[in-house]
């Protein structure tokens, strides 16, 4: 009987072994997958959270005409000549940190989390990192999170009017010579010339003042 049982087993085995073939090489590709994730979150990683920066012309507080950085991934350098810098969208796990000179490498005059304004004058440069994770998803050594990996070109301008009630913004590809049109006219006139250009308002956001240098 027990003879019987064996060759009864082993010739299922033979009958089933193609299908057993077909879900190891499932598994295997679904291995693949798994390989993969990690590299594509990897990559998509430092756009999780991107904020928004804004260079501002006033040394005192983060208001009138200003320069901005929108949807800024996380170690891209922003440049742009400020009195104030506004960092926005951000939170206990985002630095950012704002440079006098227009590298983000050298001459760092302030740092600090979650959303901030920074004034005192002479900003050149400034980005964010991700302060709370600081090792990659493969598990390799950590990487230097506070460093930059690209530099980012302004994406329009700002009028803020007052901090407290929002901001009309103007997205442009040609952010430079906007602004100086923007510069240039009188302060009554710089709400009607946004909502000509078509710009968007958004809502004010509750920041801490940090004074650097």
């Amino acid at each position: 009987m027990h003879t019987a049982f064996l060759s009864t087993l082993l010739l299922l085995g033979k009958i089933f072994q193609p299908d057993l073939s077909i879900k190891m090489e499932k598994i295997s590709a679904k291995g693949g997958m798994y390989v993969l994730l990690p590299l594509v979150l990897l990559s998509l990683s430092s756009m999780v959270g991107a904020v928004d920066i804004i260079f501002y012309s006033s040394t005192s507080e983060c208001s009138g005409s200003g320069t901005s950085f929108n949807s800024i991934a996380a170690q891209t350098c922003c440049v742009a000549s400020g009195g104030s810098v506004l960092f926005t969208d951000m939170d206990a796990c985002k630095t950012s940190q704002v440079y006098n000179n227009g590298g983000c490498d050298s001459g760092e005059v302030g740092s600090a989390t979650g959303n901030i304004c920074y004034t005192g004058g002479g900003f050149k440069s400034g980005f964010w990192f991700s302060s709370c994770r600081r090792r990659s998803l493969l598990g390799e050594a950590e990487s230097d999170l506070t460093k930059c990996q690209s530099q980012a070109e302004p994406t329009g301008v700002v009028y803020t009017e007052d901090s407290s009630k929002g901001s009309w913004i103007l997205k442009s590809s040609d952010a430079h010579e906007l602004f100086s049109q923007l510069e240039n006219l009188p302060e009554a006139e710089k709400v009607n010339w946004h909502q000509s250009q078509g710009a968007d308002f958004s809502a004010s956001t509750i920041v801490t003042t940090n004074v650097a240098n």
